[in-house]
């Protein structure tokens, strides 16, 4: 519910969160740190580097395509297919590809401060320093416990690994390596 529980692992910084009503699903363009949300006022294209929205479709519905899982991209996107993680299924990579960096997704029972939302199911996300790692044992391991999400979306490391997003049906929340 807070941004983030714990100080985030260095090189990783949160870039931006953007408040988006509904939101649906959200994908990375391919070889990019450029993101496509779907919400239910439309798209938006947001570079995850910087934090920046560069685009802004009211038109749109903000569902990708049922059967396939595909946005039709628009703006900076125009002319490509955007592979969407969200309410309908889906998924963002989980790794940065380097071998160092991953998110674990795991259900849990939200323990954090709001008595309201205390005993409720969640999604507990950590970030992992993969370097920590000996094998299959742990040597001191560096991790960062970044949220307690009860209406969790989609999490996951664009292709390029130098970004990663965590999506709830309000807002998005974006870092970056520096």
């Amino acid at each position: 519910m807070s941004v983030p529980e714990q100080p985030l692992l260095p090189p990783w910084r949160l870039v931006n969160s953007w408040a988006v009503g509904g939101l649906i699903a959200v994908g990375y363009a391919p070889n990019t740190d450029m993101l496509l949300a779907g919400s239910g006022t439309g798209l938006g294209v947001f570079d995850c580097l910087t934090g920046s929205r560069l685009a802004r479709n009211h038109e749109s519905d903000g569902y990708p395509e049922a059967r396939t899982l595909l946005f039709d991209g628009f703006g900076p996107l125009d002319g490509q297919k955007i592979r969407a993680a969200g309410l309908g299924g889906g998924g963002l990579p989980l790794s940065a590809g380097d071998g160092i960096w991953h998110l674990e997704l795991e259900p849990a029972i939200y323990a954090g401060t709001s008595d309201y939302y205390k005993g409720r199911p969640c999604w507990q996300i950590t970030l992992i320093d993969g370097r920590s790692w000996v094998g299959r044992e742990s040597r001191h391991l560096r991790t960062c416990m970044l949220y307690h999400y009860l209406d969790f979306r989609a999490a996951g490391f664009s292709e390029t690994g130098r970004s990663f997003v965590i999506a709830t049906s309000d807002t998005l929340y974006m870092f970056a390596q520096e």
